[in-house]
């Protein structure tokens, strides 16, 4: 066990400032937002885009600047559908990575 050496750090005697969020700067932050007030199966969509799209890039397929390209691609369809169990969120799910890939494979023959 080691003796804890750092010093306690209170927030609450620190002042702190909290601006906007720049959402023109992350575009997958408004995104998110807009996902997220419309419900539905938006946020799974957006989320399974997302990972798709993030594993692109991690494999050197996609620019990190298409990330959120092809995130507000898939969420242009209408995913309105409200899920009742676990097995609708799976099948939402696969339908966005499908979807999804679907760009991303488009993409890749235009290069």
């Amino acid at each position: 066990y080691e003796e804890n050496y750092l010093e306690p750090f209170d927030l609450f005697d620190h002042p702190m400032t909290f601006f906007k969020p720049r959402s023109d700067d992350f575009p997958m932050l408004k995104h998110a937002y807009t996902c997220a007030k419309k419900g539905a199966s938006y946020t799974i969509a957006f989320n399974a885009a997302n990972e798709v799209a993030v594993e692109a890039f991690i494999n050197r397929k996609i620019s990190f600047t298409e990330i959120p390209l092809i995130t507000e691609e898939i969420l242009q369809k209408d995913w309105s559908y409200q899920c009742r169990s676990i097995e609708e969120v799976m099948e939402e799910d696969s339908k966005a990575r499908v979807a999804a890939k679907e760009i991303l494979c488009k993409l890749e023959s235009r290069r």
